[in-house]
């Protein structure tokens, strides 16, 4: 029986006992929680925490605030919690208190969640001692299952339901509050039992056991109190509670339900046994249906509004008239039920000698589609979407028997909506409206109305072709219409929504700033200025006008929500902003507009699986949509799943793109096709398809498009190596760019420029390319692109060696990206830091500096940043000479990115691995990676990657003793390459000079030449190989006054660099300088400390490595004896 919520000391058996456990930490009015959160008042206090009332100052918006008790608080309880607040978040229902985030401000850890303005359940029922009638003791509990509906579908049980945490609000909604709250805590304290033991089951209560019928028992209780005004149990101790629970001996139900079905229902819910309780949630809310004569539905409330219709009937002016009489309106069936959920097309409203009013020919129209969008059984395709399809296809108004059919197909809708208006005398016009249905080829027409009416009320006549499409298709009666002011005209509204759709911004804000003048309580007003100012790029004017939106309509209204969504957006807060979403579409199922744009957020969220359900929902409504499947093929590819983005999404998103006839889709999933396969590593394949799609780009005249796909082409270029037409095509995309002023792309494509500099080792190139993207992107609002920039620069500072200006613009990159709070920037450029310290040869400040780079990675789950961190400490590893824990955890890397099918850092980490085992004399493995290298090479087409390659070949040819020739028809074309590259390739040739025979002097004058043109400074390893083979070239030809020079040169790099593997091959040569100077005692304490240092290093490797190393460094023909006091 662990009762251990109670303090040890005070511990009662007594269920009358207030326990006063810890004297509770509460806030007082004004406290500010994260500078956002204004606690205005205390509402109460619980087990868990304590409930406020709070203004959330960002959004201008009440909150509910429960701060939990700090004592039930660990760091596991806090994990614990913050876990379930992410499922709980999920839950999104009309009767549950939204949950929206956890904070924590400094020792105080709280949640906000919906603030009700209502009363709780409790509250209630001490105000009504007898009880409540049946029916509304069962609406509230029907209300109740709805929301436990939801939650049992996700696995989820409340396990401490009761009426405290049961709200109601003023207009009788109900709502649940505390999912997840008890359990999530539940850990806190040993054996707890977290639930209330009044509304608790009895094998809860006793052994803490939760199964599928725990919520059940409480509903049965909490509707036994309600009906009677108290609980079913008398006991005062929990002992005694348990046993009257076992025993059911409460008391019954009053005579006005004893003996019914209720009482039936409520003993079937309180039996001991969980098997003799209704075994699910949704049979015991079926039950209760019944019993108020009403089937189950999700939304039992009903909210009446004045509406666009209501007010079309205050005046008719001429004859009306409805072409089927009362007793032979137009009959409901199941099929025409069903037509509504396939869809209804609305075409532009067909004119005569009118054409010219848009306000009549597509302002009214889409009016309407937005009036019917408020159907929940309706899909309505809308004016806007049907007319560009007709445009795309080439159709004009009058429409023949086979082209509906085609729109049928295109749209998926078997229903089209045909109306016209004619002028049939001064002032006076005929509106004929029919509903055309296509069934395979066949077309039947049905009249629904014809009315006639002057153009000044003519507007008003409209509520009778809402009020027959409602009856065609039996649809509920729509209770969240557009709500028009007396005396404001449709005409006028209509030709707002026509300016707004032209882009005439300037225009539509002026006119309805007028209208919101005359009408400051029209609610649409408000929000369609917030729109057009959110266009504009007004923000903080467009935040006001929404907020206004939400003071003058109720929270169930649907521009209510879409307000609050565009708050939340404007705030920064899509998560908050995707809850709504989707409380929206649990009420407007078929809005398809409104789905795509909650696919799009997941998206921005990077909540692909949640993206990917939704747009799937889409297609499966629509095949034909015009930019789903293109949606659900970018998702896919973000995914990793590049295949199934090609297979399944692609594809059909060209099918529907030519069936359009919609060449702008066409270009876009052309390009998509060849981001597809660039990631699938087939470049010419992606190449063909990048230019495919430039070339529709260009027919249709689309500059973003052409300037995408001239950079998509820059990127491949430059995967190839073909350096040179990479930058050709991202100089023109910059002139394309240039008329379009949009400096951010501007920007993009200078940064572009300046990492194909980069690779090329054209760093001062690069520099310039990077400070004309810095200088663009610090006059944009947008501090994340700045602190990116600066990074960039900063980066090529280093690489020129130029450590005052790197560490100064590091400096500044961290800043922005400590603003903006993005952690992986701040790694990135810790990780830079750390490149910087480790060529300064600071090797334990580079250790430091990286550890905490990959413990901070790790706890973000950042593999990029992550795999960085770990190669570099592993590169460190190497260069102290410790070989073989680095070449193992470099192997585990380019095992996971194989995983990844990530090419080409497969190459790159391949290449170094290969370099490194070749060095460490591990031969047989640095052949083996080489050949799984090539198929690789073969699909980049890297210039300098494959110079290397073919470097790293010979090298190991030549360490195995084998005869090397460097033919240079069979190397790649040198044009273009990077200079690492480039010096790779003459490092090996100087060495290769120097093993094999004895180099001319025109020779090695000529290599030292090529590599002496080369900035050195920026090539710092480099520097030392080549230091290195210089000096053995003069101990070779006996000038000890050359060698000085060298060996001086070593000596200063040694300082910067600090400790190497190859230090023993350092020692050597300072060793045999001393002897080539008759210096004997430096040349034997240089030559034993050589021997040292190599033994050290030996001492790292297997046996055979050991051979191989001892046998490459004897090839050096040195006048000394390190060989003899090696062995």
């Amino acid at each position: 029986m662990g009762h251990n919520d109670l303090d040890p000391k005070t511990k009662s058996n007594s269920l009358k006992e207030t326990q006063v456990l810890r004297e509770l930490h509460t806030l007082n009015p004004g406290t500010l929680l994260i500078g956002r959160f204004e606690i205005l008042s205390k509402q109460g206090c619980g087990r868990y925490g304590c409930v406020y009332k709070a203004k959330d100052r960002q959004l201008d918006s009440f909150v509910a605030i429960k701060v939990l008790h700090q004592h039930l608080l660990n760091e596991q309880a806090i994990q614990s919690f913050k876990n379930e607040i992410l499922i709980l978040r999920q839950l999104s229902h009309q009767n549950i208190v939204r949950v929206h985030e956890y904070y924590q401000d400094e020792e105080t850890h709280f949640i906000t969640m919906d603030w009700i303005d209502g009363k709780s359940l409790t509250d209630l029922i001490n105000s009504q001692s007898t009880g409540f009638p049946v029916k509304k003791a069962l609406g509230y509990m029907q209300q109740v299952l709805d929301a436990l509906l939801v939650t049992e579908q996700k696995g989820i049980s409340h396990c401490d339901l009761k009426p405290e945490n049961i709200l109601v609000d003023n207009e009788e909604r109900v709502y649940v509050a505390d999912f997840g709250v008890a359990s999530a805590l539940s850990d806190t304290e040993e054996e707890s039992i977290h639930g209330t033991p009044v509304y608790a089951s009895p094998e809860y209560l006793e052994l803490g056991q939760i199964n599928k019928t725990t919520d059940t028992y409480s509903v049965g209780v909490i509707l036994y109190e309600l009906i009677t005004g108290h609980t079913p149990f008398s006991s005062s101790t929990i002992n005694d509670l348990l046993q009257e629970k076992k025993r059911e001996t409460f008391n019954g139900l009053p005579k006005k339900a004893a003996g019914s079905e209720l009482s039936s229902l409520v003993s079937s819910c309180l039996a001991a046994e969980p098997k003799r309780r209704p075994q699910s949630l949704a049979s015991l809310s079926e039950r209760i249906a019944q019993l108020v004569n009403e089937t189950p539905k999700r939304n039992r409330i009903s909210y009446g509004y004045l509406s666009l219709a209501a007010i079309f009937s205050v005046v008719i002016i001429g004859s009306f008239y409805l072409l089927q009489k009362e007793d032979t309106r137009l009959s409901v069936s199941a099929e025409q039920k069903q037509m509504a959920k396939q869809g209804l097309a609305i075409l532009p409203f067909k004119t005569e000698a009118m054409s010219n009013q848009l306000w009549l020919t597509q302002g009214l129209p889409s009016v309407l589609s937005q009036e019917l969008s408020q159907a929940p059984d309706l899909r309505v395709v809308g004016t806007a979407r049907t007319k560009r399809t007709m445009d795309l296809l080439g159709y004009s108004r009058d429409l023949s028997d086979q082209k509906f059919v085609t729109l049928s197909e295109l749209l998926q809708t078997p229903v089209f909506l045909d109306t016209s208006i004619i002028l049939i005398g001064p002032n006076k016009y005929r509106l004929k409206a029919e509903v055309v249905e296509v069934t395979g080829n066949n077309i039947s027409r049905t009249q629904l109305l014809e009315l006639q009416s002057s153009e000044q009320e003519f507007s008003k006549e409209l509520k009778q072709l809402t009020e027959s499409l409602n009856t065609f298709f039996s649809l509920s009666n729509i209770t969240d219409q557009l709500l028009m002011p007396e005396g404001l005209s449709i005409q006028k509204w209509s030709e707002l929504e026509v300016l707004i759709k032209d882009g005439k911004l300037a225009r539509a804000k002026k006119q309805l700033e007028s209208l919101i003048n005359n009408y400051p309580e029209f609610a649409q007003a408000h929000f369609l200025l917030g729109e057009v100012l959110l266009k504009s790029g007004e923000e903080q004017e467009a935040g006001e006008a929404f907020k206004k939106v939400k003071e003058l309509t109720a929270p169930n209204q649907l521009i209510h929500q879409k307000s609050t969504i565009e708050q939340f957006l404007i705030a920064g807060d899509l998560e908050s902003a995707s809850t709504v979403y989707e409380t929206i579409l649990e009420r407007l199922p078929k809005r398809d507009d409104i789905r795509f744009e909650l696919a799009q957020l997941y998206i921005n969220l990077e909540q692909l699986d949640k993206a990917e359900i939704e747009l799937k929902h889409i297609v499966e409504e629509d095949q034909n949509h015009p930019v789903a499947w293109y949606e659900l093929s970018k998702v896919a590819i973000w995914k990793g799943q590049t295949e199934k983005a090609v297979d399944d999404y692609l594809v059909k998103a060209l099918v529907t793109a030519k069936k359009l006839k919609n060449e702008q889709l066409r270009g876009d999933v052309l390009n998509a096709f060849g981001v597809a396969y660039h990631r699938l590593g087939e470049l010419d394949l992606s190449l063909d398809y990048y230019q495919q799609g430039l070339e529709v780009r260009q027919s249709v005249g689309d500059s973003r498009g052409i300037v995408t796909s001239l950079s998509n082409l820059a990127s491949i270029y430059a995967v190839k190596g073909q350096y040179d037409k990479a930058e050709q095509n991202l100089y023109q995309a910059i002139e394309v760019n240039k008329p379009r002023n949009d400096a951010l792309k501007q920007a993009d494509l200078f940064n572009e420029l300046g990492v194909i500099a980069e690779e090329q080792g054209q760093y001062k190139k690069a520099l310039e390319h990077f400070r004309a993207s810095l200088s663009i992107r610090m006059k944009l609002d947008d501090d994340w692109l700045k602190a990116e920039s600066l990074n960039n620069v900063a980066y090529i500072y280093f690489l020129l060696s130029d450590e005052e200006h790197a560490t100064i613009y590091w400096e500044q990159a961290k800043n922005y990206y400590e603003k903006v709070k993005d952690p992986v920037g701040v790694v990135r450029v810790n990780e830079n830091v750390g490149q910087l310290s480790l060529r300064k040869g600071d090797w334990q400040s580079a250790f430091q500096i990286f550890s905490q780079a990959k413990e901070k990675s790790e706890s973000l789950s950042l593999f990029e940043e992550r795999v960085v961190a770990e190669a570099y400490l592993a590169k460190l590893a190497l260069l102290k000479g410790n070989f073989e824990a680095p070449l193992e955890k470099l192997k585990e890397i380019k095992a996971t990115l194989s995983e990844r099918d990530d090419i080409r850092g497969q190459i790159e980490f391949g290449i170094w691995l290969a370099d490194w085992n070749i060095i460490s004399g591990n031969y047989s493995e640095a052949s083996r990676l080489l050949q799984l290298l090539e198929p690789l090479l073969s699909k980049e087409h890297n210039r300098s990657q494959q110079m290397i390659f073919h470097v790293l070949k010979s090298k190991l040819k030549l360490y195995q003793g084998e005869s090397v020739s460097l033919d240079e028809s069979d190397l790649p074309d040198a044009d273009g390459l990077t200079s690492k590259a480039s010096l790779k390739l003459l490092l090996f040739k100087l060495e290769k000079a120097l093993f094999t025979s004895d180099v001319s002097k025109a020779e090695f004058n000529d290599l030292v030449a090529a590599i002496e043109s080369y900035d050195l400074a920026l090539h710092q390893f480099a520097l030392l190989e080549y230091l290195q083979l210089k000096a053995i070239y003069y101990i070779k030809i006996n000038d000890y006054k050359k060698l000085e020079v060298s060996v001086n040169q070593l000596r200063e790099l040694r300082k910067s660099l600090g400790s190497h593997w190859s230090d023993f091959i350092s020692e050597r040569i300072i060793s045999n300088y001393y002897q080539l100077t008759s210096d004997d005692v430096k040349a034997q304490e240089y030559g034993q400390l050589a021997v040292s240092k190599f033994k050290e290093l030996l001492e790292e490797l297997p046996e055979e490595q050991q051979k191989n190393l001892i046998s490459l460094h004897g090839r050096y023909i040195f006048p000394d004896d390190f060989m003899e006091k090696l062995l």
